[in-house]
Order: C-alpha cells, then structure tokens, then sequence
C-alpha cells in the first residue's frame, strides 16, 4: 500500500512538474497582440509649431485589438539641444475601446521647460503585463515640431 501512494505521489509530481513547466513556456513564447499606434504620429499644430502653454496636437492612428490596458504610461518630450521632458501623467487617463480609429489627442499641453526655437519629438511609452510573467514594453515617436514662445 505504502509502494502505491508513494509511485502515486511521484507521478502527480512529474504530471505538476510537467504542466507547470509547460505553462511558463507558453507564457514566455506566445505571440500577444497588444495596441499599436501608427508612426510616426502626425501632429497638427499649425505648420508643425507649437507654442509653450499649448496643446500639442497629435493625430493617433489606433489599432487595439484587445482589451488588454497598459501598465506603466510615459510621455515624454525629446528635444535637439539634449533636453529631456517627462510629462505629468493625465488624472483621467482613457480606456480606449477594441478596434481600429483614429483619435485627435490634444490632452498634453507643451510644459515651459522646452527651449524656445528647439525641435523636439513627442515620445509614448507603455508597458503591457500580458501574463504573471511577461511583459511587452511598446514606443512610439511623433514627427517633429518646433517650440515657438508663447507670444
């Protein structure tokens, strides 16, 4: 009796091994779609300038293909001179719904740390958590722009 629990122990162990080893490589190794945004993103200020105190403009060409949400969001201003600018995350930040659209976003309000006559590009960062153990960080970058005064 002692001989059958103890073979019976070992094969639920190899079995758990088994599945569980199997389950991390799926995990690791499965393709996951996550949201992906055309690039570079266009901006539509006027003449591709945007002013110290306004919106950048960006039209974001969207395709999300599942309702997975982004862990970690960075925005970020890139600009010629060296400047780097992390902007304030948004307190209402948008769930965006499944499907493929487009979506004028005018949400991010150029910060007065950018230099004046510098050409700077705007930068989303996002990471996805798309299981206990992987995730995907995606970026994408928007044209150019030059910062104009706030005059």
């Amino acid at each position: 009796m002692k001989h059958r629990i103890l073979i019976f122990s070992l094969w639920t162990a190899i079995i758990f091994i088994i599945v569980a080893a199997i389950t991390i490589i799926a995990w690791l190794l499965l393709p996951y779609e996550v949201t992906q945004i055309k690039e570079p993103i266009r901006i539509l200020n006027q003449n591709k300038e945007v002013r110290i105190g306004e919106p950048i403009i960006q039209e974001l060409k969207i395709d999300k293909p599942n309702d997975i949400a982004p862990a970690n969001l960075t925005r970020l201003l890139i600009c010629e001179n060296g400047n780097l600018v992390t902007l304030a995350p948004l307190p209402n930040a948008l769930n965006l719904p499944i499907g493929e659209y487009t979506l004028i976003n005018d949400r991010y309000i150029l910060p007065p740390k950018v230099t004046v006559g510098d050409t700077c590009v705007f930068i989303w960062r996002q990471t996805y958590e798309v299981n206990p153990i992987r995730e995907i960080p995606v970026e994408w970058r928007s044209e150019t722009f030059k910062v104009r005064s706030s005059e």
